[in-house]
């Protein structure tokens, strides 16, 4: 599926996709938004929680989203990082959908 095939998610929706894949990784199901993103498991954990939903944007929209390095060891809450995730992914979102319509001769 490519850019030009579904709608970005609102943040909200973004969200709860975000907190699934927590608590599929984590295996845990107390942890909500507000719990501390150091607290989610260990480095290895919140990397692997972060290249999930990379892999999902992948799979889903066609284009990798480019994280930033210090976003694994993040102080602050997990909403905190679903947002950060969620305001890349969406910038990315636009330039990507601007790009294959312009391809696709639909500007």
């Amino acid at each position: 599926m490519g850019v030009l095939d579904k709608r970005q998610p609102t943040f909200i929706q973004f969200r709860v996709t975000f907190l699934e894949t927590v608590k599929k990784i984590t295996g845990s199901d107390g942890i909500d938004a507000y719990t501390e993103w150091q607290d989610v498991g260990d480095l290895e954990t919140r990397k692997a929680i972060l290249n999930k939903v990379k892999q999902s944007i992948i799979t889903d929209f066609g284009f990798e989203p480019v994280l930033v390095e210090g976003l694994y060891d993040y102080q602050g809450p997990v909403e905190s990082v679903a947002n950060q995730v969620h305001h890349v992914f969406s910038t990315m979102y636009l330039v990507e959908r601007i790009n294959a319509k312009h391809a696709a001769g639909l500007n």
